[in-house]
């Protein structure tokens, strides 16, 4: 008989939210939910496979739960930093919003500047569960 198997959840997750963009000036949509193991989303940043693709590129929505994080057309290099930065430092620490299953709904807006094309973004959320 196969016993059931546990996981223990850690105090913090990395959730990733990973999307491709094309082509030159492409605007892309994600949609979708925070992990519903987490209470809280404290923290964002963003990441690319091309590095020079954040240097142009707005977000033009970015909300969890409903609530806008970034005003259209901020600007995403602002939610970037280079590998020269220590991981946890790379995250927009002003993040405190409802994890558990919220929404979060991304509109990007690529600006031209990336070396070649198709080349992924990847959105990290930075989950807590504080009382862990």
């Amino acid at each position: 008989m196969d016993l059931p198997v546990i996981k223990t959840l850690r105090k913090i997750k990395y959730q990733q939210i990973p999307f491709v963009v094309n082509a030159t000036g492409d605007t892309v949509t994600v949609n979708t939910t925070v992990n519903q193991n987490y209470d809280k989303v404290n923290g964002v940043q963003i990441t690319y496979s091309d590095p020079t693709a954040y240097q142009l590129a707005t977000l033009n929505q970015f909300e969890i739960g409903n609530k806008e994080i970034y005003p259209k057309g901020y600007e995403a290099k602002l939610v970037s930093a280079g590998q020269e930065t220590a991981v946890n430092e790379r995250f927009d620490n002003e993040i405190d919003e409802a994890g558990k299953g919220a929404t979060v709904a991304i509109i990007y807006k690529d600006g031209g500047s990336a070396t070649a094309y198709p080349y992924t973004a990847y959105v990290y959320l930075r989950l807590i569960n504080p009382n862990r």
